[in-house]
Formats: structure tokens, sequence, C-alpha cells
């Protein structure tokens, strides 16, 4: 991979420009506004302004694709913030992507995707979502990429749980809250490292299309590790009240580390909280 382009310089995304920058690969990289371009280049990376909500994107995108042979799209969806124009955003990212002569594609998808409530679920267990659930809007958004793949491009999606690290301890999202459902159910969280690394096989293998959870082995239940989380800040424990719903739904994040020989390294709840 000698010249990769990133659709999202944001929290994951421009560590991961930084990391192929510091292994050798040229990054072109995007942010939405001015301000973030400047950060981007004192990274070395080929900033560009871009947002997808403009009329010249379509022109942009041509132009970051010409001479690049990867392209990582990291655009997040906003379906917390009420936002409702995620997939007219992806599909702008169509025409320029097929003319392209890009031969890998990596998506940034979310196990949001899963719809269940309940069970361990892997690649292969997917149910179909509710039509205008969040589910499905990510559902449709991956189909979207994935309609790209041909014999000469490579699309991998890749299904991130919750995100931890580098600044994002987990417990202030809880802390002192009180009356909170599930304190029974295993939590599903991925640190940020291991993301840059698992994106990273995957844009120097030889695997074809395909779709991969990125989830630490480290499933300990909701109400331990976010006691522990805020613990770990100084904050007042949350309290859950009494529970017996199960394990909940459990993502399992395996195969990767047999297809690609990768290993999480954040394995247990007191490293995602490091």
């Amino acid at each position: 991979m000698k010249r990769v382009a990133v659709i999202g310089c944001g929290w994951f995304g421009f560590p991961l420009a930084k990391a192929l920058i510091a292994s050798g690969t040229d990054v072109i990289g995007t942010k939405t506004t001015e301000e973030g371009l400047q950060q981007l280049r004192d990274a070395g990376i080929d900033a560009v302004l871009l947002n997808l909500g403009h009329e010249d994107a379509t022109a942009q995108l041509h132009s970051i694709l010409a001479d690049v042979s990867a392209l990582v799209v990291n655009i997040p969806p906003g379906l917390r913030r009420g936002e409702n124009d995620y997939l007219d955003k992806l599909k702008l990212l169509l025409e320029p992507i097929k003319q392209s002569q890009l031969k890998k594609l990596v998506y940034i998808s979310s196990t949001g995707a899963y719809p269940q409530t309940q069970g361990w679920l892997t690649e292969a267990d997917l149910a179909a979502a509710e039509p205008g659930s969040s589910s499905w809007v990510l559902q449709q958004a991956e189909q979207l990429m994935q309609s790209l793949r041909h014999d000469n491009l490579a699309v991998t999606t890749v299904r991130f749980a919750g995100l931890v690290g580098a600044g994002r301890n987990p417990g202030r999202f809880l802390a002192g809250k009180t009356d909170l459902p599930n304190g029974d159910n295993l939590v599903n969280l991925v640190h940020l490292e291991d993301c840059i690394t698992a994106v990273r096989k995957i844009l120097h293998s030889q695997q074809r299309s395909t779709t991969y959870n990125l989830v630490s082995p480290a499933h300990v239940r909701r109400d331990q590790f976010y006691t522990q989380a805020a613990a770990s800040l100084g904050l007042p424990p949350p309290q859950f009240l009494a529970s017996n719903q199960g394990d909940g739904k459990v993502v399992v994040g395996d195969l990767i580390c047999s297809e690609l020989d990768f290993s999480y390294q954040y394995r247990d709840a007191k490293a995602l909280l490091n």
C-alpha cells in the first residue's frame, strides 16, 4: 500500500493515518472543517477538506481517489444525534469508487448492525433489522459498500464494538447514575490500538471481500466493568438495579484472529481502561 486515503480523520481515522505514515505509507486524509486540516498536515498527512453535504463533494472524491490504492471509509453515522443523511452521504462515494483504480476498500461499521438483544453473535448471525431502525441503516450502509466489490477490488467491512482508549475512558458515561438496568449483561468493547492494528493488517492482507467483528474478548459484566471504570477516574460508582437478564447481546470477534493472524492486545477489563 503506497498511498491510502482515509475519509474521516476523527477519533479513529486520525491515529490510523498517523500509524500508516509512521510505517512508510503515504496518506491522504479528510476533515469536514478548515480548522482540522492543519492538525493533519502537522502529522505529515496530505489533508483535504471534504464535506459530503456540499455540491463539490463528488469532484473532490474523484480527486482524492485519483492516485490511491486503498481507501478507508470512516464516516460517523450520527444516528444517536438524530442525523438521517448517512446513507445519502455514502451513496456519493459509489461512482467515484467505481471509476477509481482502488484495490482495497475498508468500511468501518459498528456492532450496532446487530438488532439482536440476546445471544452470542458471530459474523454469520446478523438478523434482518426493522426498516428505519439504527441497525437497519447500518446494514444498508454495509450492503452499499459491499456492492462495490469486484475481481479487482476487495471490500472488507469491520464492525467495531464500543471504542475505548486514548482519553476515552468509559467510566464517566455512567458514573453516579442510579437505577441502571441490565447490570448482568456482558459488555462489547474494543481498544483504539487494537482497531488500528486490525485495519492495518486488513490493508496489507491478500484476503478477499469479507466482514469482521472487532470486539475484545474482555466480555465482563456491565455492572462490574462500569464500577471499575468509574473508580479508575475517582468518580462515584453507578448503581444498577437487580437483574436476571443473563449475558444479553455478546458479539464475538474471533474470526479475524484465525484468518489474519491477529491478536487482541487489550484482552481484559483493566487493559481496556488504559
